[in-house]
């Protein structure tokens, strides 16, 4: 609404005023969307005329060289192309185009690109006056979307190159620095290594790669069965018996000897007997411990069974374990060492050499050495921990697979959505946030001013004439070169046929030497009555005489004397007399006027509407000051121009009170603005507010109560608003006694020995003042003397003293004497 009532009084202004204005907008402060509090700064920034009054007429239109201000409320502004620069109108330098009240790139400005407001969309710049999106290397614009050809596995390396192909039969395809790798589904493996049919091996059934590639599932004397990924007994060969039921040595025990398990696991022979073809028979020999009677063909205990690993500890007992060679000693098997590329892991012989040391992600090429990649899938390969896939987010830039995918491409400046992608913006500080590089903060004296990372902080404030000190603040004085120096505008040389006749900078070479204002020289100006001034060759000559009127005397020194349209010597034209008895009116010679119309001054005047003859020839409608004057039916009216109004019923001063400022009349007639406690009361565009006194602030948001908070004094608002003051007592973790502030600042008073040693009032008095570094106060230090310990004892208070002297034991006994100072 405001910006809408703003524009409806400049047309309504312009239109009263018949000055033909062309801006169908409102011209704000110089900065680019500064918002209300640069349009209440520029109010203050008005500067006066000469004679002291306004610098210009509300609602005037204004061009190149006038003065201006860049709030609209005020009702002046520049139009056609032009800003306002200091005070003045001026047009942009370059290739520049004015948005608002700046000059704006709008091939390069990401919130003006290619027309004034069009914003370019966050994670876009603009080029060439179109917004792109910004996708800095490795990024590509894929789709409409930046995308990282690193990581993303529909745009891997290029835009279109998806990795789902790269995935085959039970696999997922990743995109691995630029390159589509295979991952593999839980339970499956690619043991061929064909890209073609994928992961082919499912290792949770697999006999031939039961649990991993090549992990074959054959145990000894027995057919294989794989579920789960382990290993198992399916069934026996004939004659053999899995009695342990362990399947890594497969079916042990020869049922047809062993007397333990005689024709089948559990049955054991008599003493005194022996297992032949699964049978019990009695033993024609009786053989001594560690010897048995194995072979029948064989007459005697031929079998050595405390070392025969085929009958260890009795007849068809075979020693076999996992992946590992078998020996007997005493009767009992032995694991020997293991197969290549296993090991024996877990410390038990049952399962022999059960980890396979060339893929086990748990003990990677040795027992306990597990592969532990951060932010990453593991892999082992060949005995040596890698990496499968990074995790969403992050890259293995190092190449280095013990610490993982290290890099949070997301966040790392140095890995900035991808591998090795620096952010590095130009005069700034890096951010990188979602994997795009941003600015955190601008160099001292430079900014950003065209919304683009890119480029970083493209712009010096202190020499740059578009940007001079802050973005968009124009170095522009109307016809005059202007330079930036040290963040500050500074005036050049005038342009050829322009002068500073006022000599103020601010307004450039506000003079045109070549118009009447200023003809040749600036003390020159040309005027003659009722005709139009020119300046030739710096001299003054007449013009054209204004519209009926003539120069009938030939005298260029009184201007054009003669009113043709109420003259009856020269009516219409000089020298055109009018015959006796007639008029004449709008330079016709007529007998008479019209029924309605009156001759008044020579002319027939219409006098129930006429502001000029009302109700009476010469009878001028009067119109104060703020007003517009009417003639209706013959009678005078008067109207207030619009933010004015008649409040004292004094037709002599106009509609003397501006709404939009008076306190005593605010936004209407009768409505006074109250100054509440400590505040001074305003009328600030037709709504009463107010402005707090010095050393006072309005902290609880409560209009009623006024600037409650008296900022020099108030511990709870010590400075400004919500600055507490730390406290305590004593005993409080800060030893503090009393907190007050004084001037706006908080101070503090330590509680009994305890002192501020580092004059930090946020941890409080953090210092004992009973220790030898500081006794009795901040940094008095206890020093050791001729061998005498000292330390820091209290009487009434802390002061050094030196122990065990001349015999006493001062600081043990607490005597104190003249040692202690």
């Amino acid at each position: 609404m405001p910006d809408l009532r703003r524009r409806l009084t400049v047309l309504l202004a312009c239109a009263l005023l018949a000055v033909g204005c062309t801006t169908g907008f409102e011209l704000r402060s110089r900065a680019a969307d500064a918002g209300p509090a640069a349009d209440a700064a520029s109010d203050a920034a008005v500067a006066p005329d000469a004679d002291g009054g306004a610098a210009v007429d509300a609602g005037v239109c204004r061009a190149a060289g006038d003065r201006c201000c860049a709030d609209a409320a005020r009702g002046v502004f520049c139009v056609g192309g032009l800003v306002c620069s200091e005070g003045y109108c001026a047009p942009c330098p370059g290739g520049l185009f004015a948005c608002g009240n700046a000059c704006i790139d709008l091939q390069t400005s990401a919130r003006h690109c290619g027309v004034c407001g069009t914003v370019c969309p966050e994670g876009q710049r603009c080029v060439g006056g179109t917004c792109a999106l910004e996708c800095p290397a490795p990024g590509l614009v894929c789709g409409g979307r930046c995308v990282s050809a690193q990581s993303d596995d529909a745009n891997c390396g290029a835009c279109g190159r998806s990795c789902a192909a790269a995935a085959g039969a039970n696999g997922v395809g990743r995109c691995v620095a630029g390159v589509c790798q295979r991952a593999c589904a839980p339970g499956f493996a690619d043991c061929d290594g064909a890209a073609a049919n994928g992961c082919e091996v499912d290792t949770r059934t697999s006999t031939t790669h039961c649990g991993a590639c090549g992990a074959a599932c054959a145990p000894p004397r027995a057919t294989g069965a794989c579920a789960a990924g382990q290993c198992g007994v399916a069934r026996c060969n004939p004659g053999f018996g899995d009695c342990d039921g362990v399947a890594g040595n497969g079916c042990e025990v020869d049922v047809q000897r062993d007397t333990a398990h005689c024709g089948m696991c559990g049955r054991a022979c008599p003493g005194g007997q022996v297992c032949r073809e699964g049978a019990c028979v009695a033993s024609t020999v009786m053989c001594q411990p560690g010897t048995a009677d194995c072979r029948a063909e064989v007459s005697g205990c031929e079998t050595i069974t405390a070392s025969d690993a085929m009958n260890c500890g009795g007849c068809g007992r075979t020693c076999a374990f996992p992946n590992a060679a078998a020996s007997c000693a005493s009767s009992a098997c032995v694991l020997g060492s293991c197969a290549m590329g296993f090991a024996n892991c877990d410390g038990s012989d049952g399962n022999g050499c059960e980890v396979r040391a060339a893929t086990d992600l748990a003990h990677c090429g040795g027992c306990g050495r597990a592969c532990v990649t951060p932010h990453a899938q593991p892999a082992c390969a060949a005995g040596v921990c890698a990496i499968a896939a990074c995790d969403a987010g992050y890259a293995d830039c190092d190449g280095n697979p013990a610490n993982g995918c290290e890099a949070d491409v997301t966040t790392s400046a140095a890995h900035c959505g991808g591998c090795g992608v620096v952010c590095a913006p130009a005069n700034a500080d890096a951010a990188c946030a979602a994997g795009r590089c941003t600015i955190g903060r601008c160099r001292a004296g430079f900014a950003d001013c065209d919304g683009s990372a890119s480029n970083g902080c493209e712009v010096n404030l202190a020499v740059d004439p578009v940007n001079c000190g802050t973005c968009a603040s124009v170095c522009a004085f109307p016809n005059a070169a202007a330079s930036c120096a040290s963040g500050a505008c500074a005036l050049g040389l005038c342009r050829a046929g322009y002068g500073d006749c006022d000599g103020a900078a601010a307004n450039g070479c506000e003079a045109d030497l070549g118009s009447v204002a200023s003809c040749g020289d600036c003390r020159r100006a040309c005027g003659f009555p009722n005709a139009a001034a020119s300046c030739v060759a710096g001299a003054c000559a007449l013009g054209a005489c204004s519209p009926g009127w003539g120069n009938c005397d030939g005298d260029a020194a009184n201007g054009c004397e003669a009113p043709l349209s109420s003259s009856a010597a020269s009516c219409g034209a000089c020298g055109r007399r009018c015959a006796p008895g007639q008029i004449c009116s709008g330079g016709v010679c007529a007998v008479s006027c019209a029924a309605h119309e009156t001759v008044c001054a020579g002319a027939c005047v219409d006098l129930s509407a006429n502001v000029s003859h009302c109700g009476a020839c010469g009878n001028a409608c009067p119109a104060g000051p703020n007003e517009v004057a009417t003639c209706a039916a013959g009678a005078c009216r008067r109207t207030c121009v619009e933010q004015y109004g008649d409040c004292d019923g004094n037709a002599a001063n106009g509609c003397e009170a501006f709404l939009n400022r008076d306190l005593a009349n605010c936004g209407r007639c009768g409505v006074g603005c109250a100054s509440p406690a400590n505040a001074t009361g305003v009328c600030e565009r037709g709504t009463c507010a107010f402005h707090c006194a010095t050393g006072f602030r309005d902290c609880d948001g409560n209009p009623a109560n006024g600037c409650e908070a008296a900022i020099g004094s108030d511990i709870n608002n010590c400075g400004g608003c919500g600055v507490v003051c730390p406290g305590g007592i004593n005993t409080d973790r800060l030893h503090i006694a009393r907190s007050t502030c004084s001037a706006g600042a908080c101070v503090i008073t330590c509680a009994e020995h305890w002192g501020d040693c580092n004059q930090v009032i946020a941890d409080g008095c953090e210092v004992s003042l009973g220790t030898t570094s500081n006794c009795g106060s901040c940094g008095r230090e206890c020093l050791n003397l001729g061998g005498a310990v000292a330390c820091c004892m209290r009487s009434r208070a802390y002061r050094c003293c030196l122990g065990n002297i001349f015999g006493a034991d001062i600081c043990g006994g607490g005597v104190l004497n003249a040692v202690c100072n």
